[in-house]
């Protein structure tokens, strides 16, 4: 379960502290996880070294809205949605991205289906959360109930229905899921063969079972 594993803790009791968590975001140790397009920031891989999670400075868009993610060596996560810039904006802001250790590398943007195996668990892990979360309060803007705009709570994880004759509240989805591999084993004893597929409009490269 490679997403699964992570030594982030979520902190979820800072959630509820809407003040306080608002001046954490702000501190010098406190760090940004952007999400472009549902892509996420990592080093460029070269093949002879492992690609890392890049991150920002926490004082780095300071306008936009964040999801609180956790707490991990003393800093605070926070997932920040930077879709809405244009190519120029989003290679500019890379310029500034670095390691959580604070090393300056080169980064991009890249899908993590392609690049998340090549991942450690914890840093595959944290993206795997931020881009989730931030799909979820990018998406999830209507109450399923009566269509009201929904308001966001406790650091992008609770909305709550606007309409005070309705009040639905909602929290992320998980959505359970079952993933069957169709193998084959030809009767000669040459190597098993699996079965794959992938849309059109995929990534190059990308494939399902």
């Amino acid at each position: 379960m490679f997403y699964t594993h992570s030594s982030l803790d979520r902190a979820d009791h800072l959630r509820k502290e809407k003040s306080n968590l608002s001046r954490i975001r702000l501190q010098a140790d406190s760090l940004l996880i952007p999400v472009w397009r549902g892509q996420s920031l990592t080093s460029i891989p070269d093949g002879s070294t492992q690609p890392k999670a890049l991150v920002l400075n926490s004082i780095e868009l300071r306008d936009h809205d964040t999801v609180f993610l956790g707490l991990n060596n003393s800093s605070h996560y926070f997932a920040v949605d930077v879709s809405a810039m244009d190519e120029p904006e989003r290679d500019h802001l890379i310029q500034r991205a670095k390691s959580p250790g604070g090393e300056q590398i080169a980064g991009q943007f890249n899908d993590l289906r392609s690049i998340g195996p090549l991942l450690s668990q914890d840093d595959g892990s944290l993206l795997a959360y931020a881009r989730g979360m931030i799909y979820w309060n990018s998406t999830t803007c209507y109450c399923y109930r009566c269509g009201t705009a929904l308001q966001h709570h406790f650091h992008g994880h609770h909305k709550q229905c606007t309409n005070q004759d309705c009040g639905y509240v909602l929290f992320p989805r998980t959505d359970p899921a079952v993933i069957m591999l169709v193998i084959y084993k030809p009767l000669d004893g040459s190597a098993e063969q699996c079965l794959l597929g992938r849309s059109p409009a995929w990534p190059d490269g990308v494939y399902s079972t």
